[in-house]
């Protein structure tokens, strides 16, 4: 079934989406310090061009 994994990842991520919509935990801060996106490239570690 194609996209089939694409529908139960939202529906996995839309459960845990708090009634407000905000994430619960919020992963998009990182220790209260206010992070806008959490590290994703934490597997693939490029120094980022400046």
């Amino acid at each position: 079934d194609r996209g089939g994994h694409l529908l139960a990842f939202l529906t996995c991520l839309e459960s845990g989406l708090a009634s407000d919509g905000q994430l619960d935990p919020p992963l998009a801060y990182e220790k209260g310090q206010g992070k806008v996106l959490p590290k994703l490239h934490h597997h693939t570690e490029r120094p980022q061009p400046t």
